[in-house]
């Protein structure tokens, strides 16, 4: 192993430090990801809505895992384990298609995936966030000259990031203007990107249409959504860490021209990292991530400016930069990533501790979470409470608590259980046995 490879293998590392952790946590139960196992176990199908299809391939290892347990625990690990293998994943792919040619544009990718997606990181079954996170190596592996080696990983990449999300239209845009630049720089082959462009394009087109099909993005992705989102999930902390993480950008760039920088550079550019870092530290410990799900509207947009970046700089750049002295800036984006994620990890299982003993204390079958005040401010302030406080109990729960606006009135007799927006889940013939649930009510 090269120096120059220690880097990036050591970045990588301590990902996936963050990702155990928050898999030792079950972190992906957190907002959405709980009903989400729980509507894939019940149905014994993965729970795929909206056209995003890749779904199926990080929901296929828990559908697998009940087949030989029913260890609600041990599931909910699996399945978080899905999700949070994603980041530390595209990650080592970065480092899987710069190392030979452009070890230097590594950086972007520790960056990208290490600091910009990181205010929405712990809601992990995200997968407008996983679709960022999985175009990096293809924005890196078209700066370092498209390698034909990669070719076919690139493929899948963005096969499986235009089933993931519909933010994969503005992805695959990104990666089309990318090509159409890289084939004025270098002119061998350019017909083969052209093509390949154009067909991203048309990709990307028939992705936004399909929202029009499915209804949902179209009715949630309107200018007081994207209000709302920003007031939650970007104002504030989360908003001065990617003013950092900009200026750590600038200067990455700058690593590539500047021949004296002397060490200036090496020590903004971890200070950078550190302002970043310990801005959503701050913002993890005091426990204002309440709403961080809802960076998952934002993430596409805050992330375009860097994909686009990262591809003018590799693309302006021929050959590699000598950017060693930043070696230790991918590491130190890991560390940021992991921490903020372990801190947010620690917090929860506090929560899901605190929600398993409420629901075990329960004075009858059904509670509303305004009447327990433990879950405020917490990702439990959510309507997915509802199929989460059956997680915490068994196959047969014989409790539930219901969340905002849903009282427990709406629990009625022999009915289907209203335990997602727009969803009903029948009591008996599934995974679950619901049979036992009630209001309360005499």
């Amino acid at each position: 192993m090269t120096r120059e490879d220690r880097s990036p293998l050591l970045a990588v590392a301590v990902l996936a430090a963050g990702a155990a952790v928050a898999t030792w946590a079950r972190a992906g139960l957190a907002w959405d990801g709980s009903y989400i196992l729980f509507a894939t176990l019940n149905e014994q199908v993965p729970f795929v809505t909206h056209f995003r299809l890749s779904s199926n391939l990080l929901l296929a290892p828990v559908l697998l895992a009940s087949r030989f347990t029913d260890d609600l625990d041990l599931l909910a690990a699996v399945f978080t384990a899905s999700f949070a293998v994603v980041a530390p994943l595209a990650l080592a792919l970065c480092w899987v298609v710069t190392r030979r040619r452009r070890p230097d544009l590594f950086v972007w990718g520790a960056l990208g995936i290490g600091l910009v997606t990181l205010p929405g990181q712990f809601f992990l079954v995200s997968e407008a966030i996983a679709a960022i996170q999985l175009t990096w190596p293809v924005v890196l592996w078209i700066g370092g000259g498209t390698a034909r080696r990669h070719l076919p990983l690139a493929v899948v990449l963005l096969v499986v990031v235009t089933f993931l999300h519909p933010a994969a239209g503005g992805l695959l845009g990104i990666v089309a203007v990318l090509l159409v630049l890289q084939s004025a720089v270098d002119t061998r082959a350019r017909w083969w990107r052209l093509g390949a462009a154009a067909a991203l394009l048309a990709a990307g087109a028939l992705r936004v249409l399909a929202i029009e099909e499915t209804g949902y993005e179209a009715e949630t992705f309107n200018l007081y959504w994207v209000q709302t989102w920003f007031d939650r999930a970007v104002r504030g902390l989360p908003l001065l860490a990617l003013a950092a993480t900009s200026a750590l950008a600038l200067l990455v760039v700058l690593a590539g021209r500047w021949r004296r920088g002397g060490p200036a550079l090496p020590a903004l550019a971890g200070g950078a990292v550190g302002a970043a870092g310990m801005a959503l530290l701050v913002w993890a410990l005091e426990n204002r991530w309440g709403y961080a799900l809802d960076y998952r509207g934002w993430a596409p947009l805050v992330s375009a400016p860097f994909l686009l970046l990262a591809g003018l700089d590799a693309l302006g750049l021929p050959r590699p930069a000598d950017r060693s002295a930043l070696g230790v800036v991918p590491v130190l984006c890991a560390l940021a990533f992991s921490a903020v994620l372990g801190v947010q990890s620690l917090r929860w299982t506090d929560a899901t501790a605190a929600l398993e003993a409420a629901v075990a204390a329960l004075p009858g079958p059904c509670e509303e979470n305004a009447d327990l005040p433990i879950l405020a401010g917490t990702p439990l302030w959510h309507w997915a409470v509802r199929p989460m406080s059956l997680l915490v109990q068994d196959r047969s729960p014989d409790r539930i608590v219901m969340g905002d606006p849903l009282p427990c009135t709406d629990i009625r007799p022999g009915a289907p259980l209203p335990l997602a927006p727009y969803e009903t889940t029948p009591r008996d013939g599934g995974w679950f046995d619901l049979r036992a649930l009630s209001s309360g009510a005499a």
